[in-house]
């Protein structure tokens, strides 16, 4: 599907959508970046800058006089920035606009992709996962969430006109390996906890891969010289202007390889449907155990299987 034809069908009528680490929303829009937020954009990253100076004037602990003079910093940069806001003087630049498009086009280019799938290995009526393997971790609560990710894949919840709350990684999708023990088995056993897995084979997914912010941030730190080397002046720039100032809480999360985190990568613009090749849902949730044909429909690259890795619909190519 083009972009084109994917925005006219999305971005014109209201979808409801399920996962995201979102509940169920109804009514929402698929839109461009830059249609559900505009110039607010710009006055977001001032805020977080300014504020980001501001905390590193106070900190440490603050005395009663220190914490009444930090909070009148702040409300004066908040009305000098709403005021910047109004009169039109406050707003994204040409290239800010550039590179939202640029993160947009990451995600355009491998929709419409022709990919080649690898599919999950199958042995025994039962799905091999390397530790390596890439999967979305989300909760599902009704068939609308299975369809929400048919139809958008692994998207940032801005597309659907909402910052992501954490500010870990803003404008970028969430995935992660089980590679730290932390993480294997995690919430497996619950009822609505549902795994997306990606073809990690795909070059398509090689290419996504490359652009992982928080590794970017890692090396950023730790081997800046190997930047310009290891990634397009473009993604630099979309990290350094737009994802970095409105993202605080993302630069130190691959520092500690032995933390969860450091299994965690954030796709800029998002991950196309078509790379999901495994499905994995609880054996204790009787509603989606009763609907595996469905399923498997929205997803045909897709095994089925449950957390003990137990097929449940499977459509093999032959070798």
């Amino acid at each position: 599907m083009t972009e084109k034809e994917f925005l006219e069908l999305y971005s014109n009528e209201t979808i409801n959508i399920e996962g995201y680490n979102q509940d169920k929303l109804e009514g929402l829009y698929f839109k461009h970046f830059y249609e559900h937020f505009g110039d607010d954009l710009a006055g977001e990253i001032l805020c977080l800058k300014e504020f980001k100076k501001i905390n590193k004037k106070y900190k440490g602990l603050l005395n009663y006089e220190e914490k009444t003079q930090k909070n009148k910093e702040t409300q004066d940069v908040l009305q000098k920035i709403r005021a910047g806001l109004e009169s039109g003087e406050i707003k994204l630049s040409e290239k800010q606009l550039a590179l939202l498009k640029y993160a947009e086009k990451i995600y355009f280019d491998g929709l419409e992709s022709n990919v080649k799938i690898t599919p999950l290995r199958v042995e025994d009526g039962r799905v091999q996962i390397l530790d390596s393997q890439v999967y979305h971790r989300c909760r599902i609560k009704s068939m609308q969430g299975f369809q929400s990710y048919a139809n958008l894949g692994i998207i940032p919840t801005e597309w659907l006109g909402m910052l992501e709350s954490a500010g870990e990684a803003r404008f970028c999708a969430f995935v992660q390996t089980s590679e730290n023990n932390a993480e294997q088995g995690k919430g497996a056993d619950l009822p609505n906890y549902v795994k997306f897995y990606i073809d990690e084979e795909s070059e398509l997914w090689k290419k996504l891969a490359e652009f992982d912010f928080f590794e970017y941030e890692h090396i950023k730190k730790t081997a800046p010289e190997r930047l310009t080397e290891l990634y397009p002046q473009e993604i630099i720039d979309l990290y350094d202007e737009i994802i970095k100032p409105l993202s605080p809480n993302g630069d130190y999360l691959h520092d500690n390889p032995t933390e969860a985190s450091a299994t965690w990568k954030a796709i800029p613009g998002g991950i196309p449907p078509q790379l999901i090749v495994g499905v994995q849902i609880s054996s204790k949730n009787s509603e989606f155990q009763s609907h595996i044909a469905e399923i498997k429909k929205m997803f045909p690259n897709a095994v089925i299987f449950d957390e003990n890795h137990r097929v449940l619909s499977h459509e093999a190519e032959s070798e």
